[in-house]
């Protein structure tokens, strides 16, 4: 039950965050000037937008959310099933931002869904493991010459 209440909260914050900062940088518009003085004025714009702040907070709150499943939980489990972003952040997209998401997009989320994830799973880090991680490269340097 823990796994699934940090796990909601830290997709649905990290997400929330993102759309947050997309919508705010899509009304303050794309910059043509790169000029420092330009850059700025830019960012203090930003600063000034309230979906960003709003943007970086729930993005700070997805960070410490993945800090504590990782304190309860295999960094094996954890990556793979945080995949889920992938599809909230296309449905984020579509209901919250009035992006239009066609089917190609859509079946681009499928591979990253959890379970069928490209990364490969490591086995858990234990002592008896970084023990033979670290003695490896001594017996693989005591060749004979």
């Amino acid at each position: 039950m823990r796994e699934f209440l940090v796990l909601t909260l830290l997709v649905v914050s990290g997400t929330s965050g993102e759309l947050c900062i997309t919508h705010a940088m899509k009304s303050l518009g794309e910059m043509h000037d790169f000029r420092p003085a330009a850059l700025l004025q830019f960012v203090w714009r930003a600063v000034r937008v309230g979906w960003v702040w709003l943007g970086v907070s729930l993005m700070a709150v997805a960070f410490f959310s993945l800090l504590a499943m990782l304190s309860f939980e295999n960094v094996s489990f954890v990556v793979p099933v945080t995949a889920i972003s992938y599809a909230a952040g296309a449905v984020g997209a579509r209901v919250f931002l009035r992006e239009r998401v066609n089917t190609q997009r859509w079946v681009g989320r499928g591979p990253r869904m959890p379970g069928r994830d490209d990364r490969v799973a490591q086995p858990p880090i234990t002592r008896a493991n970084v023990i033979a991680a670290a003695a490896v490269p001594q017996w693989a340097s005591l060749r004979r010459s």
